[in-house]
């Protein structure tokens, strides 16, 4: 069965394979669930956080997150946000790679989904969509894993500012006015924050800061623009940091 975390979606089922498609209006948190399914979700505007294991995983415009059957996973979506989930039979994904994948869609692969989300029951009905979801599996193959993860703190304090900046991951908040509010000083959010997450926060914001500007470029904004927005002074340390984080260039990027 699905999880009930669902049970309000307008989810079609195909023998093996379930779709659904949906508009996010607010900031939605879905409680911790699994399917007996594998889930691809697919964010097709806006952008969705997926956190397994106290690992959350950024998933933004372009990119799909590959979750396998029976794993415990929670999803807060944004507003303004258009996801859809593929549920397949883990018996069809025998080729995929093992784990939580995050991967970028390629334009065969997001023309397949939106075939599958269509609503077309008429195309739903038949064998079609058991050869489109075969060509998705095809796709999934051969694609490329993305590492856009980042550790989760565990105290609650922390956690509220992670929220502050996922919703907002371009606003050059500093660190004080992220705490407004927040009954936890300066410098033990420092020590704690390195604690938990194994990395410093400003290490950890560059990071997020990074998968975006990620997403930025795979829709087609240029190097320069994507550097500017996300705070670099020049193109030249923002094509260092993002070929540091990614393994390669701005401008290499869509063709990995």
């Amino acid at each position: 069965m699905f999880s009930e975390a669902y049970k309000n979606c307008n989810l079609m089922v195909y023998k093996d394979i379930g779709i659904d498609k949906v508009p996010i209006e607010q900031l939605t948190d879905y409680r911790k669930h699994s399917h007996d399914k594998v889930q691809l979700i697919y964010v097709e505007k806006g952008h969705a956080v997926i956190i397994v294991e106290n690992i959350f995983y950024t998933i933004f415009e372009n990119y799909y997150i590959w979750i396998p059957a029976h794993v415990q996973h929670k999803t807060i979506s944004n507003p303004n946000s258009i996801l859809t989930s593929l549920y397949i039979d883990s018996r069809l994904c025998i080729n995929i790679k093992p784990g939580v994948n995050i991967m970028l869609a390629t334009p065969l692969l997001i023309e397949l989904i939106n075939k599958c989300a269509s609503n077309d029951e008429a195309f739903f009905n038949t064998k079609a969509l058991r050869h489109i979801a075969e060509l998705v599996l095809l796709e999934v193959t051969i694609s490329t894993k993305i590492e856009i993860s980042l550790p989760l703190p565990t105290d609650k304090r922390l956690i509220s500012i992670c929220k502050k900046l996922l919703e907002d991951p371009l606003h050059l908040h500093t660190l004080d006015e992220l705490l407004i509010d927040i009954p936890i000083s300066y410098r033990h959010a420092i020590r704690l924050f390195k604690s938990e997450t194994g990395m410093c926060f400003n290490k950890w914001r560059t990071t997020l800061k990074l998968h975006v500007s990620a997403s930025m470029i795979s829709r087609g904004k240029s190097s320069t623009y994507v550097a500017y927005e996300t705070g670099y002074k020049n193109l030249s340390g923002f094509s260092a940091a993002f070929k540091k984080q990614f393994g390669t260039s701005p401008k290499n990027y869509i063709r990995t």
